[in-house]
C-alpha cells in the first residue's frame, strides 16, 4: 500500500501539523481485531439516509438473514467502510487524500470500491465520516472467505479522532471530495426515538378535572419572566384554539421555537446564520416570530413576513390562534401542540412516527410524492440533513420540551 506523500508546506500551520499528528497515531496504532463475521470498519462518506422500503435491492440481497420485524424498518442508512485486515488489497482513501491537494475522483473511485453497509434500525447511533464501527460481514460461499460487497452496520466503536486544527476525522482533508452533492447529515444523529417524556399533569379525569391543572398566567410569569400583558395574552390565545388547550403547552412552545427569547422579530438560528443581516433575505426564506411562521405559512393566513416581523407580541397570538384554526387540529397532548405548529399531519400519529416520510410524503403546493420516487427520497433525506438528532415524533417532542420551565409538560 502507497505510503502517504506530505509537502512540508502542509507542515506550517497548527492545522496541518495536528493533521499530520492523528494521521500518525491512526497508522501507529492497531485496532483491536475481531474474528469474523464481526470486524472494525472505518467510515469513508457521509451516510445517507433513506427508507428502507427504498433500499429494496439491498435487503433482497441480504433477506436470507434479516427478520420479518427488520424488513419492515422505516429508517436505514448506507455508507462505504473499510475493514483493514480486508481492504488492504485497496489504497486507502485517506491516504491518498491527505497526500494530495487534487484528489477528487481518484479519492471517489478507491471509496466506491469499498463494502457498503447498512443498518435497519431506527435507533441505531448514524455514524460521521472517520468513525471506527463494528460491523457484520457474511460467509461469501467460497471458502472461508466474506462478502465484501455488503455488509451490516452494528454501531459506533470509537468517534473520529479531533486534531489541533478543528473538528476532524481521519481522514478530514478528503471531507470535500467525498461528494458534494451527496445528503449529508448534520453533525452524528442520535435519533429514533419511540416515546416522549412522561408526566403527571393533565392525565385522565374529566374535562374540568383536566382544565384545572392548567397553567395560569402566574405560572407562566413566573417560568419564562414575561410580563403580565403577555402571560395574559398567551392564556387567551390557548383557550382561543381550544378549552382544554394548555396554556402551558403554548408558552413551552414559544420558548421553543424563540429559543427562551419570546422574541416577535427572531429568525431561525440556522436561517441568521446563512443569511446574516440580510433582512429581505431572511423575511423570503426563514421563520420568524413567536412560532416562526415560514413565508408560506403567512401566504396561507393572508399575510406576509415582513408584516409578521412588524406585528406586535398580541398580533402575533392572535395570527397563531388563526393557525391553529386554519390547520383544523384538536392537539390533547404537549407532544400534539407542537406537533401542530411544525408538522400538522403528525398530530395524532403515534410517537414513533416517521416525520421525514409524513414530509416527503406532500410537497409545499399540496401535491403527493409517491413513497421511493426521487422528489420523496429528496425530501426525506432534507428533512434529516436538517433537523439534527430528529428522526420520529417522539424525537422531536423530547428535544422541544428539554428546556421547558413547565416542566413537567403533558
Amino acid at each position: 500500500m502507497a505510503k502517504p506523500r506530505y509537502s512540508i508546506s502542509q507542515l506550517i500551520d497548527e492545522a496541518g501539523a495536528g493533521e499530520l499528528q492523528a494521521h500518525a497515531m491512526k497508522k501507529s496504532i492497531e485496532y483491536d481485531a475481531l474474528e469474523g463475521p464481526f470486524f472494525f470498519a472505518k467510515v469513508l462518506n457521509t451516510p445517507i439516509p433513506l427508507a428502507a422500503a427504498n433500499m429494496g435491492l439491498i435487503i433482497k440481497r441480504q433477506e436470507g438473514r434479516l427478520s420479518e420485524a427488520e424488513k419492515k424498518r422505516t429508517i436505514a442508512i448506507i455508507f462505504k467502510g473499510r475493514i483493514e485486515e480486508l481492504h488492504s488489497f485497496l489504497e486507502d482513501p485517506c491516504d491518498l487524500a491527505l497526500s494530495q491537494s487534487d484528489a477528487n475522483c481518484s479519492v471517489k473511485r478507491l471509496i466506491s470500491q469499498h463494502t457498503d453497509f447498512i443498518s435497519i434500525s431506527p435507533s441505531t447511533e448514524i455514524p460521521d465520516v472517520g468513525d471506527i464501527v463494528k460491523v457484520e460481514l457474511r460467509a461469501s460461499g467460497v471458502g472461508e472467505g466474506y462478502d465484501l460487497q455488503f455488509g451490516t452496520y452494528i454501531g459506533i466503536q470509537e468517534p473520529a479522532a479531533i486534531s489541533a486544527g478543528g473538528p476532524t476525522s481521519g481522514c478530514y482533508s478528503a471531507l470535500s471530495a467525498f461528494g458534494s452533492g451527496e445528503p449529508k447529515m448534520r453533525g452524528r444523529s442520535f435519533g429514533g426515538g419511540q416515546q416522549t417524556t412522561k408526566c403527571s399533569l393533565g392525565q385522565g379525569g374529566s374535562d374540568e378535572e383536566k382544565k384545572a391543572s392548567h397553567r395560569t398566567a402566574s405560572d407562566i410569569m413566573e417560568a419564562y419572566k414575561v410580563t403580565q400583558e403577555q402571560a395574559d395574552g398567551i392564556v387567551a390565545a390557548a383557550y382561543a384554539i381550544g378549552d382544554l388547550f394548555d396554556p402551558g403547552w403554548l408558552a413551552n412552545i414559544i420558548n421553543f421555537e424563540t429559543n427562551g427569547t419570546f422574541s416577535t422579530t427572531i429568525f431561525s438560528g440556522g436561517c441568521v446564520k446563512k443569511y446574516g443581516d440580510l433582512l429581505d433575505e431572511k423575511l423570503k426564506h426563514c421563520g420568524v416570530g413567536l412560532i416562526q411562521f415560514m413565508p408560506v405559512t403567512a401566504q396561507n393566513l393572508e399575510t406576509t413576513s415582513k408584516k409578521i416581523f412588524d406585528m406586535t407580541f398580541q398580533e402575533q397570538l392572535d395570527l397563531t390562534v388563526k393557525y391553529y384554526k386554519a390547520e383544523d387540529v384538536s392537539p390533547t397532548s404537549q407532544g400534539d401542540a407542537m406537533m401542530a405548529v411544525i408538522m400538522p399531519a403528525a398530530v395524532g400519529e403515534p410517537d414513533s412516527a416517521d416525520l421525514a416520510h409524513i414530509y416527503a410524503q406532500t410537497n409545499p403546493d399540496g401535491s403527493s410524492n409517491r413513497e421511493g420516487s426521487q422528489p420523496y427520497n429528496a425530501r426525506y433525506n432534507d428533512m434529516l440533513n436538517q433537523n439534527k438528532n430528529i428522526i420520529t415524533k417522539a424525537d422531536y417532542i423530547n428535544a422541544a420540551i428539554k428546556n421547558a420551565k413547565l416542566d413537567p409538560p403533558c
